[in-house]
């Protein structure tokens, strides 16, 4: 009876597992759609952008659900990509793939200088500039790398910096504004109590 216990509660939590990962990578198309539309005018290119509010999603979404997260923002990523054919099918994978690494390198490396709760209930201005540069850097290495190593273009310093740029106004703007809203609930929940 105790197996079956065992074997039901680990089909529910794989079946929750993947849920999440579905919605995460559902919500993850909705916005790059949102952001393509709004700032269409700030591309460099298709898949480039001055601005990208996704940044900050790819951020919440591996601080709030770990590995989750990070899959669901790859699978999201990949559903972003148009069915043209399957000439481009490792490049879409892989480039996939470091739409979640990236976000889930820079969280790790500023989980080791900061402490950065899942609920996001302690984040701050510095955790919001530290997490918005870090990604930025590691998505705009990793996706440059991969363009080089798949022969797809050159390093090119343009498209680095505007990778950097765009993750890094967009991540800033929707972080700091989730921080903003938190500290004004927090205190207004504080004032309730204590009043």
């Amino acid at each position: 009876m105790q197996r079956l216990n065992i074997s039901a509660r680990s089909i529910n939590r794989l079946f929750m597992a993947i849920l999440l990962i579905g919605a995460v990578a559902l919500l993850w198309r909705a916005i790059f759609e949102l952001n393509n539309w709004l700032f269409s005018n700030f591309a460099l290119s298709e898949r480039i952008h001055w601005i990208f509010l996704p940044a900050a999603f790819r951020i919440i979404a591996v601080l709030i659900w770990g590995a989750r997260g990070c899959a669901g923002l790859m699978l999201g990523a990949y559903l972003t990509f148009p069915r043209t054919g399957t000439d481009d099918l490792l490049y879409e994978i892989l480039l996939s793939v470091s739409s979640g690494l990236a976000p889930l390198l820079a969280v790790l490396a500023c989980r080791r200088f900061f402490t950065i709760r899942n609920d996001l209930a302690n984040l701050n201005l510095w955790h919001v500039i530290a997490l918005s540069v870090s990604c930025a850097i590691t998505n705009a290495l990793l996706i440059n790398l991969l363009l080089a190593v798949l022969g797809k273009q050159q390093p090119n310093i343009l498209a680095i910096k505007a990778i950097f740029v765009g993750d890094v106004m967009g991540a800033a703007l929707v972080l700091g504004t989730i921080a903003i809203a938190v500290e004004i609930v927090l205190r207004w929940v504080r004032r309730r109590r204590g009043g």
